[in-house]
């Protein structure tokens, strides 16, 4: 986000006013640890080869997030705004001095007028932002992607795994662990007429399992090659299991056989795959890089007799497309639309698309005087 505000001083900044307010509509609570603990949490993964990064974490309760939101909507509502709900935005075109919005309300055809249009479609909406681009001719960078796989097993085989760090970052070579979630779900979302998953945990989640993910980072590519790698990953997956998936036990991933059906129960908190083997998500390269950083990362960390409770989930993917130009404003290289959250391709987090949110409110807000 530096890049985009300008300084790191600015992007502190904007993540504490995005804080504050959002503890307004909804409670969280910090998760930290001692100074002294840092160093020794630094120390203890370098000996295992990895590097730690710390950095404040906060949770909170799922049912607090959406009364949190409905309180956010309430809020707008009553500034006089309208909010138009269970509708879907087709098309936005250039016409006069603005934009027309076409929408979909309930099966009937809704058209607005706008000066400035915000687009904030997450990653959910990363197809309609990419085809918009292109339409409207919006400047793009190549970005990097992050592939890879996830892992579940019962909290009882790590149980101290945020001793250190409520979401454990760990570095190594081109790869990470990203969002651990202990006692949390597997959080399916379908995409590109794929169903992949990322993790969920909060204060009221006990779930008696953890998740995390160990992600490959691909490096920048040329222009839309990130679209492209996630079509070729959705082919393969529509191929393997018809769209859903792909579930591995540990210990015949470290063999290099695909998993088969059992007579015994095997729980999860994914609610929907098949068994199989994850290589065959990715591309041969892609999924000899994935194996290097699992095999690093399960015989350093997990004990030894892990292979029998440890499931792996694939695929996971991070940052599906080019990243936009955006200016301080959260501006596009064209005057008029806004892009911020996830779908600007350059950050991820709640707090960080809040963040750029209000950002963009407060520069539109001062044009709207001038311009």
């Amino acid at each position: 986000m530096a890049s985009i505000v300008g300084s790191e001083s600015a992007v502190h900044d904007g993540m504490e006013r995005a804080l504050r307010l959002f503890s307004e509509f909804i409670q969280v609570v910090p998760v930290g640890v001692a100074d002294k603990g840092l160093e020794e949490a630094r120390s203890w993964y370098d000996q295992k080869g990895f590097h730690f990064r710390y950095y404040q974490v906060y949770t909170y309760g799922h049912r607090d997030l959406v009364s949190g939101y409905e309180r956010m909507l309430l809020e707008i509502t009553k500034s006089g705004l309208s909010v138009h709900v269970a509708s879907t935005v087709t098309d936005i075109a250039p016409q006069d001095a603005g934009f027309r919005v076409t929408a979909l309300s309930r099966g009937d055809e809704m058209c607005f007028h706008a000066q400035r249009v915000i687009l904030a479609c997450g990653r959910y909406g990363h197809v309609f932002v990419a085809r918009l681009g292109k339409v409207l001719g919006l400047r793009t960078e190549a970005n990097h992607c992050d592939i890879g796989v996830r892992l579940e097993f019962p909290t009882s085989v790590w149980p101290d795994i945020d001793r250190h760090h409520g979401d454990l970052k760990l570095l190594f070579g081109n790869a990470r662990t990203f969002c651990v979630c202990k006692d949390g779900r597997l959080a399916p979302y379908k995409l590109g007429g794929v169903l992949l998953m990322e993790g969920r945990s909060g204060i009221d989640s006990q779930s008696g399992f953890t998740n995390l993910a160990v992600l490959v980072r691909l490096g920048n590519g040329n222009h839309g090659r990130n679209g492209a790698l996630f079509e070729e990953l959705a082919t393969r997956l529509k191929r393997e299991t018809g769209g859903v998936p792909i579930r591995q036990r540990l210990g015949d991933f470290l063999a290099r056989m695909p998993s088969l059906p059992s007579a015994s129960d095997e729980p999860t908190t994914m609610p929907l795959w098949k068994w199989g083997s994850i290589a065959q998500c990715f591309a041969p390269a892609e999924a000899a890089g994935i194996r290097e950083a699992l095999v690093s990362f399960v015989t350093r960390l997990l004990p030894e007799n892990a292979c029998k409770t440890v499931s792996l989930f694939a695929p996971e993917i991070d940052h599906l497309g080019d990243k936009f130009v955006l200016q301080q404003s959260f501006e596009s290289t064209r005057p008029g639309i806004h892009i911020i959250g996830d779908c600007t391709g350059h950050f991820r987090g709640i707090l960080q698309a809040f963040s750029s949110g209000i950002e963009c409110a407060r520069n539109v807000a001062g044009a709207a005087d001038v311009r």
